[in-house]
């Protein structure tokens, strides 16, 4: 049980009126918050906030929840984990429950919410819970995508790309970026470079390219991902290939950092034809720079030669941004007014009842 009003030493003292066996609250009151799980509610914790953003934004919540004098119990973690992720604050981020969520709550010092037990069971049996998860399902190309350059930066067996030897650094850069985006915006991202490589196919097309701008998670800043899918794997040399594509893909990257200098990072991803045999993806980043005349003029000859963005390149005023909640709607209720959802609202809970 999480009972935040032990603190420090009434862990461990029996006479103290608030202690209970078995249970756990702020463990060092004076120094940072050490977070403490057993190995069932760890799984939970750490299934459910598969992503390092994801996973910090939940330990932090939880701190300042503890902390805050607004939380007087929860039977367990699982709990924690149900009302955290059942809460969607004015943001669209989650959050745990506040006082003012609770209606008719007296709004004083003394108020505090409890969280009851069975929450977690009921969640992950809903509706609401399966979409979320089938929502998942394409995430998960992003994070075969970081394994698999991962695996090939550790073991040294990366591709030699643009006159460049790989380098740790070099991927590790790029690694970073596309680690610290959170599970939401990784299905935006999976579903940019699937969609991309389905598009190529059904226009039969040479080569199809998607710019997506999004933010660093730890710095704000603004980030660029350029796909490139090319297809031609099939009709030159492997070496001949990877090299064309990188450059292609470089070009592609420079010219968005060029048109867009508020863009500090641009995160270029290739990946080949999915009617084509064998796969081979490549990783580039790029940083900002300071733009020389040679600069700009090496950019526009490669632009005009592999005939990539003539025209300066025009993004959407506002960035790339996932506006898809952790909880996709039911799609019953697409085009419903507000009135329309509420009567089939009750409708089904009138049905649950009999049912019962």
């Amino acid at each position: 049980m999480i009972m935040p009003s032990l603190r420090g030493k009434d862990h461990v003292n029996f006479t103290h009126p608030n202690h209970i066996p078995f249970c756990i609250g702020d463990v060092d009151p004076d120094g940072p918050f050490v977070h403490v799980f057993n190995m069932a509610t760890l799984d939970v914790v750490m299934s459910e906030f598969d992503t390092i953003t994801d996973f910090t934004k939940y330990l932090n919540a939880r701190a300042d929840i503890i902390r805050s004098g607004r939380l007087s119990f929860s039977p367990s973690e699982t709990e924690m984990v149900a009302n955290y992720l059942q809460t969607i604050g004015p943001d669209g981020e989650h959050r745990f429950p506040m006082i003012s969520d609770v209606r008719d709550a007296k709004l004083d010092s003394d108020t505090a919410i409890a969280f009851v037990q069975g929450e977690y069971a009921c969640l992950v049996h809903s509706p609401e819970y399966q979409r979320r998860e089938a929502a998942n399902r394409i995430s998960y190309e992003w994070d075969r995508l970081i394994g698999f350059f991962t695996h090939h930066v550790l073991n040294g067996t990366q591709f030699r790309i643009l006159d460049t030897d790989p380098t740790f650094e070099l991927a590790e850069r790029g690694l970073r970026i596309m680690a610290r985006e959170d599970r939401v915006q990784r299905r935006a991202l999976a579903s940019a470079i699937i969609g991309a490589r389905k598009a190529l196919e059904e226009q039969k097309a040479g080569r199809f390219t998607r710019i997506a701008v999004t933010h660093d998670r730890s710095t704000n800043e603004k980030v660029a991902y350029v796909f490139l899918v090319l297809a031609g794997a099939n009709s030159m040399e492997q070496e001949d290939y990877r090299r064309v594509r990188a450059t292609i893909l470089e070009t592609y990257c420079l010219a968005t950092l060029h048109d867009y200098c508020d863009i500090k990072l641009c995160v270029g991803i290739a990946v080949m034809a999915i009617s084509e045999e064998g796969e081979s993806e490549d990783l580039i980043a790029i940083p900002q720079q300071k733009w020389t005349p040679k600069d700009i003029e090496e950019l526009s000859v490669a632009r005009k030669n592999f005939d990539v963005l003539q025209k300066p390149l025009k993004l959407k005023t506002s960035p790339f941004h996932v506006h898809a909640t952790s909880f996709p709607p039911d799609p019953a209720f697409e085009g419903m007014s507000r009135q329309q959802r509420r009567a089939l609202e009750r409708q089904r809970a009138k049905q649950q009842g009999r049912v019962r």
